[in-house]
């Protein structure tokens, strides 16, 4: 009988988790149908995970990068696993160039793009670690000048303290 080498299987398996996080653009204007925001309690997000493509990626099919792909998954205290964002606003910063500076504050943002719950229910998924959020994000007209950026999410809920996810540095081609 014909044994599949242990390679052979720590690839595939390797190569499966890599496409789930990455993703993928479809060429048509509209996400396709996610599932829907269930009503429930309004748990606060308590933690931003940001899991974002290394390289800047061609959005719209002209020659060159002119956008990131990120996923945002939202953990509050009360779920084990991310759960919908019900309140609040979540925005997501592109810095041009790696950040400095030990606090994101500190830092200004080149490019930001902002989304309420309810902009944010189209690109809802639900994936085995839970619902987060599948993001291809332009920067249109205001490339970056740098060959890195970084990109941070931050959650500001109704009432509270902002929650930002850890940095995430992401190549963009040489111009």
């Amino acid at each position: 009988m014909f044994a599949i080498p242990q390679f052979c299987l720590r690839l595939v398996l390797v190569m499966a988790v890599a496409g789930a996080v990455a993703g993928c653009k479809s060429g048509g204007s509209h996400p396709p149908a996610k599932p829907s925001v269930p009503a429930g309690s309004q748990s606060s997000v308590a933690e931003l995970n940001l899991m974002a493509m290394p390289v800047a990626v061609d959005l719209d099919g002209s020659p060159g990068t002119d956008g990131i792909l990120l996923k945002v998954f939202a953990v509050n205290a009360d779920h084990p696993k991310p759960q919908y964002i019900r309140s609040g606003q979540l925005q997501i910063f592109l810095f041009d160039g790696v950040l400095e500076s030990p606090t994101i504050q500190d830092e200004k943002h080149w490019l930001a793009w902002n989304f309420t719950p309810a902009e944010l229910a189209p690109y809802a998924i639900s994936s085995p670690i839970g619902i987060g959020y599948n993001l291809s994000l332009p920067w249109g007209q205001k490339p970056p000048t740098k060959d890195r950026v970084t990109v941070v999410a931050k959650y500001t809920p109704v009432k509270g303290k902002p929650i930002y996810s850890a940095p995430s540095a992401i190549t963009v081609s040489a111009k």
